[in-house]
């Protein structure tokens, strides 16, 4: 990838619904005529990698009408490489992220979580552990994501906005 900033564009909700009126090939040819350069998709899970010489807004208002363009409305969380680097580096449930990857999930939100956010999702959770870091929230969904109170409806009202996750495999 050439002279300009690389970004990961986190796609909030790709999945089989959305894949059928929005395959990824077609959003990266959208995205590229936004403006984003050498646009890649990771996964069939709503990960891009593009180069930018945009400020944060700028690209958001690409991705955002790119992904309109498809008569959907899903969020996008903007991470830099380092970002996810930082991520990975620090599991701080190092046995959930080797023993249940697919179960240990990180939230990545647009801004720092609100203060007492990890205190109030301990109080919520079952089985689950939990730890918040800035702008990031993972959860050892021991027990199964599935059967959890930490649903992302209910994450997306406790931490007032709306983010996406991504469990340990795929951000591996």
């Amino acid at each position: 990838m050439g002279g300009s900033t690389i970004w990961l564009g986190l796609v909030r909700g790709i999945g089989p619904a959305s894949h059928r009126v929005m395959p990824l090939r077609a959003l990266r040819d959208r995205c590229e005529e936004a403006g984003l350069g050498e646009v890649q998709s990771l996964l069939a899970t709503g990960n891009l990698l593009f180069r930018s010489d945009l400020p944060a807004e700028g690209i958001r208002a690409a991705l955002d009408g790119a992904i309109r363009s498809f008569g959907l409305d899903n969020p996008v969380i903007l991470r830099r490489p380092g970002d996810l680097a930082g991520v990975v580096a620090r599991p701080p449930f190092p046995e959930a992220a080797a023993e249940r990857p697919a179960q240990m999930l990180v939230q990545f939100l647009p801004g720092a979580a609100p203060a007492g956010a990890e205190a109030m999702l301990r109080d919520r959770a079952g089985p689950e552990q939990v730890c918040v870091i800035g702008r990031e929230v993972y959860i050892d969904y021991r027990a199964g994501v599935g059967r959890s109170a930490l649903s992302p409806a209910f994450l997306e009202r406790a931490l007032g906005q709306s983010g996406t996750a991504r469990n340990w495999n795929t951000l591996l």
